[in-house]
């Protein structure tokens, strides 16, 4: 009897792990469906002023100067859709992609580049895109914080919506003029 007993139990056990196993792979098949959940990025990083390497934590630039970084579009593992860069282009003037880059990438019937608009053609899943990023101090907005914005908004076909896509970066700086 106790033979039995054992047996019932390895059956129950042998069921329930069967069992468990199913809901993983259809929980597994599902997820695959439905797409990717993960938010895109957006990272920027190894700031220059006029080609010296900026160490202060604040940016503060005068008509003329060249802040030059690296910008970096994560989409992970779904497919980079569109860049939008807004700012207030009185004051800052912006350039991320060469010229062959920007017909490379881009689709150039839906894409604006004095309007900051940049939407992608023939990205394959899951690549990532770095550009060098140029902004070029125009004048000083003359206000209080005479402080400008960058804001990048980044697109990927990931199954996430709100906040997470696009997701939003925003970049503050300040412009004075020289005395």
């Amino acid at each position: 009897m106790c033979f039995n007993h054992i047996s019932d139990m390895k059956t129950l056990k042998i069921a329930i792990l069967s069992v468990l196993a199913a809901l993983m792979i259809c929980g597994v098949c599902t997820s695959c469906k439905k797409g990717n959940v993960i938010s895109p990025q957006i990272y920027l990083y190894n700031f220059f002023i006029n080609s010296d390497t900026l160490k202060a934590d604040s940016i503060v630039l005068y008509p003329g100067d060249t802040l030059k970084y690296m910008m970096q579009l994560q989409p992970f593992y779904d497919r980079i859709e569109s860049l939008e860069v807004e700012t207030e282009r009185a004051y800052v003037k912006d350039s991320i992609f060469s010229d062959e880059d920007y017909k490379e990438l881009c689709d150039l019937t839906q894409s604006d580049r004095k309007a900051g608009k940049y939407i992608f053609k023939n990205m394959k899943d899951g690549y990532y895109l770095t550009a060098d990023n140029y902004l070029i101090a125009l004048k000083s907005p003359e206000t209080e914080l005479n402080q400008v914005s960058v804001t990048y908004r980044f697109k990927s076909t990931a199954d996430v919506s709100g906040d997470f896509n696009p997701i939003k970066l925003k970049l503050t700086f300040v412009i004075k003029n020289r005395k």
